[in-house]
């Protein structure tokens, strides 16, 4: 994959491509538009089967969260961490504080949180190598049931919208993006 066409191709700011090898640590940083303010976006670790899935998940996650901001009248613009899970990651709080480290030398142009594969316990020892990442005050914070209660609210208020009750019972939906 070559990487610069890939930036210019979805008009990518910046792409930092990490590896820490006493860790394992790999993948990528990508902030799409700062035009707003600080990329932000959270951080996922899974186990993508390759680099270059990593990336263009980042690029797309990225570009989404530009959206989302810009939708939602944020002074943000989008980025997303994606780091590759694999069983070379023998110590993953050392992982997670070099991470840290490489947010820190972002210098504030990358704010992050959690997303799949992090736990509140993960992002605290990100946090205890950078300024710039949300952590949960109470680590036992359900990110998860969080995100499904405002999925939940989000369709009430479309039916709302749409003229009927905010009342769920008996109403079919779909849900795109799921995990």
């Amino acid at each position: 994959m070559d990487l610069l066409q890939t930036m210019r191709t979805h008009d990518l700011e910046e792409v930092v491509a990490i590896y820490d090898p006493a860790t394992g640590l790999l993948g990528y940083v990508v902030i799409h538009d700062t035009t707003r303010g600080p990329g932000i976006g959270g951080i996922r670790l899974v186990p993508y089967p390759d680099e270059t899935t990593a990336l263009l998940d980042g690029v797309r996650l990225a570009e989404a969260m530009s959206r989302k901001c810009a939708l939602a009248g944020i002074n943000a613009g989008g980025a997303k961490g994606v780091f590759i899970d694999h069983p070379g990651i023998t110590d993953r709080p050392a992982m997670l504080r070099a991470l840290g480290r490489y947010v820190e030398s972002l210098a504030g142009r990358f704010y992050t949180s959690g997303d799949l594969g992090m736990t509140p316990a993960d992002l605290a020892h990100v946090g205890e190598t950078t300024r710039y990442v949300a952590v949960p005050d109470d680590q036992r914070l359900d990110l998860a049931g969080a995100t499904a209660d405002g999925v939940v609210q989000a369709m009430r208020a479309a039916l709302q919208v749409a003229g009927r009750s905010g009342d769920l019972a008996g109403v079919r939906v779909a849900v795109q993006g799921l995990g």
